[in-house]
């Protein structure tokens, strides 16, 4: 699991998907959340599930790289996060 940082915040799960093509990495938005504020706004943040480790790392290879204009910091995550961030979007 890896937490994103830094996006756009206009930046949508498709968006993030996107980022990672190029990698040979095979993520679907399913993998993706992107959680909004309380009040509705992007928080500039997304919080992408991997296969494995290895694919994580192979991921994490895109820290600090751009998005539109602004780049990307990645940090490890967890599955427990994963799950809080994905159960608040319902």
């Amino acid at each position: 699991m890896l937490k994103l940082r830094g996006l756009p915040f206009s930046a949508s799960r498709e968006d993030v998907v996107a980022f990672f093509d190029g990698t040979g990495l095979n993520i679907t938005t399913a993998e993706v959340v992107v959680p909004t504020q309380a009040d509705g706004r992007a928080s500039g943040e997304a919080y992408v599930r991997f296969q494995d480790a290895e694919a994580a790392r192979t991921a994490s290879q895109k820290d600090r790289c751009m998005m539109g204009s602004r780049y990307v910091e990645m940090f490890v995550s967890s599955q427990d996060e994963w799950q809080i961030k994905s159960n608040s979007q319902r």
